[in-house]
């Protein structure tokens, strides 16, 4: 007897359930986050990520801060920008690009230059409202989501193990321009908080 789409569904969903509580991994390859440790992070939202990282081995700074946004947990106040900074900025904005910018101001990162610029009123030669699109919704909207939280794509590709996949754009010589690595998608997927489904549209 044929299953209907609803039942398959739901049978991939039990199978999921069983593999994250034999193996303790998502699909996708994850690391399932413990109790405990969601625990710690509520109890150390006060404190910088550099001095919590070691309560949670085997996580890298990128998957805690991650976590810490799935949980509600907001980042510490914003360190107070000084006049020398606002001075680096301003002398460089037509010349160089948020990210090398970023790289003359230790502890600002691309999104933090690129905020406080628009709060100045200042126009950078480079601009960027985003990464490059291709066209192909899966992978435009994992690279959108990395982007607006400040999540190079090649540091995704090493915090997921994905190769070059997100930051050389996915695409092989081998490959047609529309290849998607889903595979790939479903990591990232989960990584953000997300869940990947398929709705059948029956006629």
């Amino acid at each position: 007897m044929l299953l209907s789409h609803a039942s398959k569904s739901a049978a991939i969903s039990e199978r999921n359930r069983s593999r994250i509580q034999r193996t303790g991994q998502t699909p996708g390859g994850a690391r399932v986050w413990s109790e405990l440790e969601d625990e710690r992070l509520l109890a150390t939202k006060d404190e910088e990520l550099s001095a919590i990282i070691y309560l949670f081995p085997g996580r890298t700074d990128i998957a805690i801060r991650a976590r810490r946004r799935k949980l509600g947990v907001r980042s510490r106040s914003a360190k107070t920008w000084s006049p020398e900074e606002d001075k680096v900025l301003r002398v460089n904005a037509r010349t160089m690009n948020w990210w090398e910018i970023s790289a003359l101001l230790p502890g600002r990162s691309r999104a933090a230059v690129q905020g406080r610029a628009r709060f100045l009123g200042i126009s950078g030669s480079w601009r960027c409202d985003g990464p490059k699109p291709y066209n192909i919704p899966l992978f435009d909207a994992i690279r959108l989501r990395a982007w607006e939280d400040g999540i190079g794509f090649e540091a995704l590709d090493r915090e997921l193990k994905t190769g070059g996949y997100f930051h050389k754009n996915g695409f092989r010589k081998r490959n047609s321009r529309g290849y998607v690595n889903i595979g790939h998608i479903r990591k990232a997927v989960n990584f953000f908080g997300g869940e990947l489904t398929i709705d059948w549209k029956d006629v």
